[in-house]
């Protein structure tokens, strides 16, 4: 029993421990960049493009993240 609760609070520690700090990939590119965008995919809808055939569509939509909440980027 005493182990139990012993592995209960250090899984529980370990868990609070690695929670604390937010580590997204695009709060660091923000911070270190001092001018200019970032473009992050949202999606792919045709993943695959035919290089072969004319008529082939190759889809990606973008989000644009800037310091002035996209009023460096125009349409």
């Amino acid at each position: 029993m005493k182990t139990l609760k012993f592995y209960s609070a250090l899984i529980i520690g370990v868990m609070l421990i690695s929670c604390s700090s937010d580590d997204k990939i695009v709060d660091q590119v923000v911070k270190d960049t001092t001018h200019g965008a970032i473009l992050r995919t949202i999606s792919v809808p045709s993943a695959t493009f035919d290089f072969f055939d004319t008529a082939s569509v190759w889809e990606v939509e973008l989000e644009e993240q800037d310091a002035e909440n996209g009023a460096l980027f125009q349409e």
